[in-house]
């Protein structure tokens, strides 16, 4: 081990690498001296190979050693960087100062580490500034506290972080942009079947009125195949409204989200049978329209969650604003399932979910409790008119 005022690896160290040498080569003589030597070399050949540089730092802050690795970092000679302060290197770094490391452990003064993973901004000889990180620890040689910091530069890896948010950033954009063109699509889509097969399907039930009313009653059985018919148009049309509704409910474009939801309560009650229970607080949201296809979208898939993976017999919802905040909660009474045993259609239903919390910049959490349920809630920023934002 390294002796204990650590002069060997400060002032010795041509010798070190000398001894380093001759330890790979095998040839050190057995003395004891010697033997010390063989030691300390081992130490100095795992300092200079770290990969991370390693530095002892005085109370003051002056730098007393640091291996290759710490040198190359900031772009010195390691000779060089003796005697100079710490803060030429890592700026704002006192180390005297307690509160620089405001994760050190209380058992600190012992001999420890006083901070871990620290992200500080690095200094190179030629000015340059680079992330670093920093961890520190305390040791006692004697009489004398020293630090001993070990940096990493991290330019690399703040790189590939920023490379990474900006890819998530240019999909959440991306994921936007598909989900409004989808909506436009599907609107389209509505009103097409909306106005072209409702209007042709209430022109064929017209005439099918007018060859009734002209038929005579002797003719039973084309009256009764121009009934049956006229039965078969009225369910067509129904179809067509619902299909045309489950595209894009028009109660979402012309009444707001708070119709909305109370009439999808609705209509999932009277599907599933499903006991729908709404606690709307407050008017209805001011939201730009793709923010309400959004929120409804999520409500419809949280309702769909209920059904088909829950096996609820009761759902209740709430939306309200909370500070600056519009929350919206969808609490079922169903079963929760094994924990980390979810289906497919299930994982997909929460993707899609969470894609569009994602969207809308807000937050979606899903609970489960065998007691309770699961509750799906929706946390969207939102300011009312008049709000500062």
């Amino acid at each position: 081990m390294l002796s204990e005022d650590m002069s060997p690896a400060i002032h010795g160290e041509r010798q070190l690498r000398r001894d380093a040498r001759a330890l790979r080569k095998g040839d050190f003589p057995k003395k004891p001296e010697e033997a010390l030597r063989k030691s300390e070399a081992k130490a100095w050949a795992v300092l200079a190979n770290v990969a991370d540089g390693i530095l002892t730092i005085d109370t003051a802050g002056r730098i007393e050693w640091a291996n290759p690795t710490g040198a190359n970092i900031f772009a010195f000679k390691a000779q060089d960087l003796i005697g100079k302060n710490i803060r030429t290197l890592v700026p704002g770094t006192n180390f005297r100062e307690r509160n620089q490391f405001p994760h050190q452990p209380a058992h600190a003064e012992k001999g420890s580490i006083i901070s871990l993973g620290r992200e500080v901004t690095g200094r190179r000889k030629d000015g340059h500034e680079f992330p670093l990180d920093l961890s520190v620890s305390m040791v006692r040689l004697g009489k004398q506290r020293v630090f001993i910091a070990t940096v990493r530069n991290i330019t690399k890896r703040k790189s590939a972080e920023h490379a990474l948010s900006e890819s998530r950033e240019q999909l959440r954009l991306l994921a936007a942009h598909l989900q409004s063109v989808r909506e436009d699509e599907r609107k389209r889509i509505a009103e097409e079947v909306h106005e072209v097969l409702g209007q042709a399907l209430a022109g064929i039930k017209i005439d099918l009125a007018w060859i009734m009313a002209r038929l005579a009653p002797d003719q039973k059985p084309v009256l009764a195949l121009a009934k049956s018919t006229l039965e078969s148009v009225n369910e067509t049309i129904l179809m067509v409204r619902r299909i045309a509704t489950e595209l894009r409910p028009g109660v979402l474009d012309n009444f707001g989200l708070t119709a909305a939801i109370e009439w999808q309560a609705g209509e999932f009650q009277k599907r599933t049978g499903i006991r729908c229970q709404c606690l709307i607080v407050g008017a209805d949201p001011e939201l730009e329209q793709e923010k309400r296809t959004a929120i409804f979208r999520i409500f419809q898939e949280a309702l769909a969650h209920a059904a088909k993976h829950a096996r609820a017999t009761e759902v209740q919802i709430s939306l309200y604003t909370e500070g600056r905040s519009l929350l919206l909660e969808v609490q079922d009474n169903g079963e929760t399932g094994k924990p980390g045993r979810k289906s497919k259609a299930k994982t997909l239903r929460i993707l899609s979910m969470q894609e569009r919390a994602l969207f809308l910049r807000g937050e979606l959490y899903i609970t489960e409790s065998p007691e309770f349920g699961t509750t799906i809630s929706l946390r969207v920023p939102w300011h009312a008119q008049g709000q500062k934002r």
